[in-house]
């Protein structure tokens, strides 16, 4: 199979696996950025390129973070890969699981609140090649320290990847982010609740009413997006060469076209991979879709 049909297939699994159920009919309401063809591609080719990378040693050990419905664990699983998926809702575990009935036994889930299943696993002193968030740092109060919990479960061969986060709103050009409201503001007018969205903006920019939990479900609005050069600077510190991918997100399919056509960015994923991991097999250059740091 040629590459390019290898990242069609993945980005297949991908968008099947977030986007057909019911469950996740509610998330899409507010969030459907990774509907987007221009992100699945991407998507998909930093997960291949992560998973080819771990092959080079063994049979890559995943461990999916906040897996949901399979995103990511579903990709690793057709790869050939080992997953273990924590969510702290059993009913998408369970979802997960009847996707994944022809490859189960290469399939563990674990219901908990992930930073109770992290401190289990260090105890157990599992480890794992890969340890992958996909759309999750920037839902959780301390992405931090959930990092600095994860990097005792990392082998000496292994990668942490990351992606649809906001970037650091202060690192982001004034072009990008009046763009960027500009695309969110348009799209909100068309998807009803007008008054309650605009609400819930200026509590965001004001103070938000504790009593509310829309108010917290996105903690990157009080925290100034997600601090992508303090991650860098964390697996630095551990050895690890890093790469962050910046690239444009938005919920309106025009929007994206044009915001991915002008080569803004305002999302990113992150890569780090320990040293002792070689080059990537792909040969693929992921910048020719995103800007990306050097290591």
């Amino acid at each position: 199979m040629s590459y390019d049909a290898r990242i069609n297939e993945i980005a297949a699994i991908a968008n099947e696996a977030f986007y057909d159920s019911a469950n996740t009919e509610d998330y899409l309401g507010v969030a459907p950025h990774m509907k987007h063809k221009v992100l699945r591609d991407l998507y998909s080719e930093l997960i291949l390129e992560v998973f080819n990378a771990a092959l080079m040693y063994r049979t890559p050990r995943v461990l999916d973070i906040r897996a949901g419905e399979g995103a990511a664990s579903l990709p690793f699983l057709e790869l050939g890969g080992k997953v273990t998926a924590i969510d702290i809702s059993r009913g998408m575990l369970e979802a997960l699981q009847h996707k994944c009935q022809a490859r189960g036994h290469e399939l563990e889930i674990v219901c908990s609140d992930v930073f109770e299943a992290l401190k289990t696993m260090r105890k157990e002193r599992r480890q794992f090649d890969i340890i992958a968030a996909s759309s999750f740092l920037h839902h959780i109060p301390d992405y931090l320290q959930l990092m600095r919990d994860t990097l005792p479960l990392l082998s000496e061969q292994s990668l942490f990847f990351s992606f649809q986060d906001p970037l650091r709103f202060d690192s982001v050009g004034k072009t990008t982010k009046t763009f960027s409201n500009l695309t969110h503001y348009t799209w909100r007018v068309f998807q009803g609740d007008v008054l309650g969205g605009i609400k819930r903006h200026f509590r965001r920019k004001h103070g938000a009413d504790e009593n509310n939990q829309e108010d917290y479900t996105e903690y990157h609005y009080f925290r100034n997006g997600v601090d992508q050069d303090a991650i860098r600077s964390l697996f630095d510190e551990f050895g690890y060469d890093c790469r962050i991918i910046s690239y444009f997100s938005t919920q309106s399919d025009f929007w994206q076209s044009v915001g991915s056509m002008m080569k803004l960015t305002n999302t990113f994923a992150f890569v780090a991979r320990s040293k002792t991991v070689g080059a990537t097999a792909s040969n693929r250059n992921v910048a020719s879709r995103s800007k990306s740091s050097p290591v």
